[in-house]
């Protein structure tokens, strides 16, 4: 209890919240808390292991929130997964905290757009790098995300996506919950007895700027990593309705 954690605070604050667990049962319940995921260092956990006797069983835990270990505001997500001798063992408690700007800093907004044609027709230019310069700080580089996906939402695939399930049986992209790497879900296309398995997860046209430097960054999670598994990224500037063959 609680069956979520959020906890909002300014960009260097810490806070603390308590999750308390309980044992009902007949039987003492050893217990610990895994974090879901690597190198999550907003968030402690304190104590992280115990038993809960039967029946009256109870344990607080502080959970510690500490945003002077992130370098923006933004919303960030890890899982608490609670191991135990309970039968529908882990119990997995979400948690997010959401770090706000001090008050000291201000707010830069504005729009990137081409020159069109003789200064005509402007249009939004995607990924164009930004220079900010200020009496207060040095030249710094603005990233611009053209595509950022964590398959938070229950549709599947997210708009402007599409899969495809080549050799027509078997598994299939689905949205899983099972082993995120940050946040609460991901992609996932899991193996099946029915034979070699080709499916594609593609993501929505994104035209890549000519200047800067693009980047590519993604998160895998290998189920079986002893076994041999192919797996390709595909980049297609033309005719991408249909997957390669392999």
């Amino acid at each position: 209890d609680p069956l979520a954690l959020h906890a909002t605070l300014e960009l260097g604050a810490t806070a603390t919240e308590p999750l308390t667990l309980t044992n009902t049962g007949a039987a003492d319940a050893g217990w610990q808390i895994v974090e879901a995921g690597s190198g999550v260092v907003w968030l402690t956990e304190s104590p992280l292991t115990g038993t809960l006797v039967a029946n009256t069983g109870e344990q607080v835990v502080d959970v510690n929130f500490d945003a002077s270990q992130v370098a923006q505001p933004g919303d960030y997500y890890v899982n608490l997964r609670i191991n135990s001798n309970d039968p529908t063992s882990p119990f997995v408690v979400p948690v997010t905290m959401t770090v706000t700007p001090p008050a000291s800093w201000g707010q830069l907004t504005g729009q990137v757009s081409s020159t069109g044609r003789c200064d005509v027709n402007l249009a939004p230019l995607a990924g164009a790098g930004v220079l900010v310069e200020s009496w207060l700080t040095d030249v710094n580089t603005v990233t611009v995300s053209l595509l950022e996906e964590g398959f938070e939402g229950t549709t599947f695939p997210p708009a402007g996506w599409a899969a495809h399930n080549v050799d027509g049986g078997g598994s299939q992209w689905a949205r899983s919950i099972a082993n995120p790497h940050t946040g609460n879900a991901s992609a996932l296309h899991n193996y099946s007895s029915a034979g070699m398995q080709d499916g594609w997860l593609v993501t929505p046209a994104i035209a890549v700027p000519t200047v800067g430097t693009p980047e590519l960054t993604f998160w895998e999670y290998t189920s079986y990593p002893t076994w041999y598994e192919k797996h390709s990224l595909w980049v297609c500037t033309g005719g991408c309705d249909t997957p390669p063959a392999n």
